[in-house]
C-alpha cells in the first residue's frame, strides 16, 4: 500500500508540474476514463448500475441519457459505495448510463457508457398445481419479444419453456413429478436484453385427479376419477345448472368413486375432484365433467297389437323426447329403433314367433339422456292369417297355424259394434271355429289371437263378413268335368258360380245360371292336379253358399286305382304313401279296424295327401261265415275308429278275402269293391312279380289289388306308380274312379272295376 501511496503521489507531482509547464489549472479539464469498470443490468427494483473505484476518486456522478437529455441522477460521496440502482428508468425504454469520478481538487475521471433497455422483472401472480401440472401465471410486461420460464429443483436451475408475448401469460410445466418441490422464474425479454432472473414462488406438485367421468344412473350419478400415487384422499365438488362450486365431501385414498343421490331430472351437474397429499391440494379442473341428468323411464305395459308390438311407459319430468331400444334373442347391444314425444312407441319391424328386449331412454329439455335399464321383454305373436266361411246357419274362421301357438283366442264384433268380444278359446291342434251365434243380414267381424303360455298374440281389425245362409253345395267328379249340385234357392233370380284353385286364391265368377230351378253345373275347364274351390251366389241376394273343395282330375285322360288291403303297417304303409306323395298320387286303403287305433298316424296321413280310407272289417272276419249282427259289428266299428282319426267315415267296403253273398251285400249296406288285377302279392311276396302283374293287365278303369303288408310290395308300389304315370294313366281312389267313369255306386251293389 505504501507503495501504491508512494507512486500515485510521483505521478501527481509529474502531472501537476506538466500542467504548470502547459500553463493547464491544476482543477482544470483534465480528464481520465477508467475503461471496462462500468456495468449494467436489470434488476427487479431497476436499472442497476455497477463501476470500478477509482483511486483518486472523491466521489461520483451517475448519468443517463435518455436519446433527450443527459441528466445527474446520482451523486455519491461514499467512497466504499460503486453501485446504484436507477428506480425510475421506466419500461421498454433505452438509456445510455455513465459514472464520472471526481475529488477535491477537481479532477474527473469517467467511464466508458453503457446502452441498456429497461425492462421490468413480470411478477409472479401465481404458481399453484393444476390440471395435468403446475400452473404458473404473471403480470405482463409491455414491449418483450418473448418470456422464457426457468425452473429450481434441488439446488439445479433449468430453462424450460420459452412463452410468446401474444400468448397469455401462462405456463403449465408438465413435467412435474408428483411430489417434488419446485421454484420458477420467469425473465422477459427484447432485443439483448433482458428483465432479472428472480426465483420467486415455489410449489409442491400434486396432480389432479384424471378420467373423471359422470354416468346418469336412474336416481343417481356415480362420478369416478383416476387414483393418484401417495394421495391421502380426494374431495369433490359440484355445479347445479352452473351455478357455483358446493364441497360434497372428503374420501380416503382407497375410494375412487362417489354416487350422488341428490339428482332430479332435467337439472345439469358438474363435477370436479381434487386430491390430497400431506395438506397440499393438487388443481381442479375448472369446467369439470357434467350431465344433463335425466331420470329413465319404467315400461309400463308391452304388448301385441296389429301384428306390431306397442311400448308404454310413465312419462318423465322435464323430458322433451324419449328414445327406444331393443335387441333381439341372442344379441348383446342395444340397437336405436326410433324417437318419439310420447310415452309410447310402436315397433313395426318385428318377426313373428322372434323374442325381444325393449327399454327406452328419455332426452332431458337441456340435453342428456337417462341411463338404460333392463326393460323388458316379449316374444312376437303375429296375428295369422284369417279366411271366413259362410254356410249353412254358421260362419267357420280359419286360420294359419302358428308353431308357437299353444292355444287361440277368437273375438268377433257384430253391426256396428267397436270392441271386440271374446267367443272362445281353441287348442293349438286346430285351427277353426265355427260360430253358430249368427242372424241373418248382420255384418260380422273376427280377429284370431295365438297365445304362447302367458302371452297374448297380436290383433288387428279383422275380417269382416256379411251372413246370409246359402244351399248347401256339393261337388263330385264325373266323365264332363267337376259337377256341382246345390240346393233350390227360395228367393232370388238365379246363380252365380265361383271358382277358385291352390294356383289362384282370388274368386273368379265361371258361370252364371239363370233362373232358379236349375240346380246343377259342370265344370269342365276345372284346374286338373289340383284343389278346385266353389262357391254359389243366388243371384239378387247377399246369400253365398259354403265352399266346396274338390280335387281336379281330368275325365278325359285314363285312370286307375291302387288299392291296399289289411293295414295299416308302421313301415309299409308310410313306404307307399312316401311313394304316392311324391308322385301326388292317389290310392285307396281298406284299412282293419283293430290296426287303426295301433298306427293312426297312417290312416290320419293317407287321408291328408287325398287317399280314399275304405272298410275291411275290424277283425278281417271272412263275412259269409258270420252272422248279421257279427257282419254289423265289424263294419260299424271300423268305421267309427276311422272317422275318429280323419272326420269321415268310410263309404265303400271290401270283404275280407272277397267273400260275399247277398246277405253280405245286404248286411254290410255299403257298395263292396272288388278288383280286377289281382297282384297275388301275399303269395308271391316278390316285387318284380307284382310288377309284372300290373304291367300285363292294367287297363283304362282297373281296380288293382295289393296289401299293405309286405316290404316287397312297398318295393313294387316305386316302380309300379311311375310307370303307370309314365303310360298316361291317373292314379285315383275307388269312388274317384267311379265317378269319372260315371258310375253311381249303390249300397249292397259290388264293383270290379270301372271299365
Amino acid at each position: 500500500m505504501k507503495k501504491r501511496i508512494i507512486l500515485c503521489s510521483v505521478i501527481a507531482f509529474v502531472v501537476l508540474l506538466v500542467a504548470g509547464v502547459v500553463g493547464v489549472g491544476v482543477f482544470g479539464a483534465r480528464t481520465v476514463n477508467f475503461e471496462n469498470s462500468l456495468t449494467v443490468e436489470n434488476k427487479t427494483e431497476g436499472v442497476y448500475v455497477d463501476f470500478s473505484s477509482h483511486s483518486h476518486a472523491d466521489g461520483y456522478y451517475i448519468y443517463r441519457f435518455d436519446e433527450t437529455q443527459k441528466e445527474t441522477i446520482a451523486t455519491i460521496t461514499k467512497l466504499n459505495k460503486t453501485a446504484f440502482t436507477d428506480e425510475t428508468a421506466e419500461n421498454g425504454k433505452m438509456y445510455q448510463y455513465s459514472v464520472q469520478a471526481f475529488n477535491d481538487e477537481g479532477e474527473t475521471f469517467e467511464t466508458q457508457s453503457l446502452d441498456i433497455m429497461r425492462i421490468e422483472t413480470p411478477e409472479i401472480l401465481s404458481v399453484k398445481n393444476g390440471v395435468g401440472g403446475i400452473d404458473l401465471s404473471w403480470k405482463k410486461i409491455d414491449g418483450v419479444d418473448k418470456y422464457t420460464i426457468y425452473r429450481e429443483h434441488k439446488g439445479a436451475k433449468t430453462l424450460i419453456a420459452e412463452v410468446s408475448p401474444d400468448n397469455p401469460c401462462e405456463y403449465t410445466d408438465e413435467t412435474a413429478v408428483n411430489g417434488e418441490k419446485y421454484k420458477y422464474a420467469v425473465v422477459a425479454s427484447a432485443d439483448k436484453y433482458k428483465s432479472a432472473t428472480e426465483y420467486e414462488k415455489s410449489n409442491t406438485y400434486v396432480p389432479a385427479p384424471e378420467n373423471v367421468k359422470a354416468v346418469n344412473n336412474n336416481g343417481s350419478i356415480s362420478v369416478t376419477w383416476s387414483k393418484v400415487a401417495d394421495a391421502d384422499g380426494y374431495l369433490i365438488y359440484r355445479k347445479t345448472n352452473g351455478n357455483k362450486w358446493t364441497y360434497l365431501g372428503t374420501f380416503g385414498n382407497d375410494i375412487i368413486g362417489y354416487t350422488d343421490t341428490d339428482v332430479s331430472s332435467g337439472n345439469v351437474y358438474t363435477y370436479t375432484v381434487k386430491a390430497l397429499s400431506e395438506n397440499i391440494y393438487s388443481g381442479f379442473d375448472s369446467f369439470g365433467v357434467s350431465t344433463n341428468y335425466v331420470d329413465a323411464p319404467t315400461i309400463k305395459n308391452i304388448a301385441n297389437v296389429d301384428d306390431c308390438v306397442k311400448i308404454t311407459w310413465n312419462p318423465i319430468s322435464k323430458a322433451t323426447q324419449y328414445r327406444v331400444y331393443k335387441k333381439a334373442d341372442g344379441e348383446t347391444n342395444w340397437k336405436f329403433i326410433g324417437e318419439c314425444r310420447s310415452a309410447s312407441f310402436t315397433d313395426s319391424k318385428v318377426g313373428d314367433g322372434v323374442g325381444y328386449r325393449y327399454t327406452v331412454r328419455a332426452v332431458g329439455d337441456k340435453g342428456g339422456l337417462s341411463t338404460y335399464l333392463e326393460g323388458k321383454t316379449i316374444t312376437v305373436l303375429k296375428m295369422p292369417g284369417i279366411k271366413l266361411y259362410c254356410g249353412g246357419k254358421a260362419i267357420t274362421v280359419k286360420w294359419d297355424i302358428r308353431p308357437l301357438a299353444t292355444s287361440y283366442r277368437v273375438y268377433r264384433k257384430a253391426g256396428n259394434a267397436t270392441n271386440w268380444t271374446y267367443i272362445a278359446t281353441v287348442k293349438s291342434d286346430k285351427n277353426y271355429y265355427t260360430d253358430k251365434q249368427v242372424k241373418n243380414g248382420v255384418n260380422y267381424t273376427y280377429t284370431v289371437r295365438q297365445v304362447y303360455s302367458d302371452i297374448y298374440g297380436s290383433y288387428n281389425k279383422g275380417v269382416s263378413t256379411k251372413f246370409y245362409p246359402a244351399p248347401k253345395v256339393t261337388a263330385k267328379l264325373s266323365p264332363k268335368g267337376l259337377r256341382l249340385n246345390w240346393d233350390k234357392a227360395n228367393a232370388g233370380t238365379g246363380y252365380f258360380i265361383d271358382r277358385k284353385t291352390e294356383n289362384n286364391m282370388n274368386w273368379t265368377n265361371i258361370a252364371t245360371v239363370d233362373g232358379l230351378g236349375k240346380v246343377t253345373y259342370t265344370d269342365a275347364k276345372a284346374d286338373y292336379g289340383y284343389y278346385n274351390y266353389y262357391r254359389v251366389r243366388v243371384k239378387g241376394t247377399n246369400r253365398i253358399s259354403d265352399t266346396v273343395s274338390i280335387y281336379g282330375i281330368d275325365p278325359k285322360i285314363p285312370a286307375v286305382a291302387l288299392t291296399y288291403d289289411d293295414g295299416p303297417h308302421p313301415t309299409v304303409t308310410h313306404d307307399i304313401l312316401d311313394v304316392l306323395e311324391k308322385y301326388d298320387a292317389r290310392a285307396t286303403f281298406f284299412v282293419v279296424g283293430s290296426r287303426v287305433p295301433e298306427y293312426p298316424d297312417c290312416v290320419k296321413r293317407a287321408g291328408k295327401i287325398g287317399c280314399e280310407i275304405g272298410n275291411h272289417t275290424y277283425n278281417h272276419k271272412i263275412l259269409t261265415s258270420a252272422t248279421n249282427s257279427q257282419i254289423t259289428a265289424e263294419i260299424s266299428k271300423t268305421n267309427s275308429l276311422v272317422k275318429n282319426i280323419t272326420g269321415k267315415a268310410p263309404e265303400i267296403a271290401r270283404a275280407p278275402g272277397g267273400s260275399f253273398n247277398s246277405r253280405v251285400k245286404e248286411t254290410v249296406d255299403m257298395p263292396l269293391i272288388q278288383w280286377s288285377v289281382d297282384t297275388l302279392d301275399w303269395k308271391h311276396r316278390n316285387a318284380n312279380s307284382v310288377i309284372s302283374s300290373v304291367k300285363s293287365s292294367t287297363r283304362d278303369g282297373s281296380i288293382i289289388l295289393m296289401h299293405d303288408l309286405y316290404t316287397s310290395t312297398a318295393q313294387a308300389t316305386e316302380t309300379i306308380v311311375p310307370w303307370l304315370i309314365s303310360e298316361g294313366y291317373q292314379l285315383v281312389t275307388v269312388t274317384e274312379l267311379m265317378q269319372l267313369k260315371g258310375i253311381d255306386m249303390k249300397d249292397g251293389s259290388v264293383y270290379y272295376s270301372a271299365s
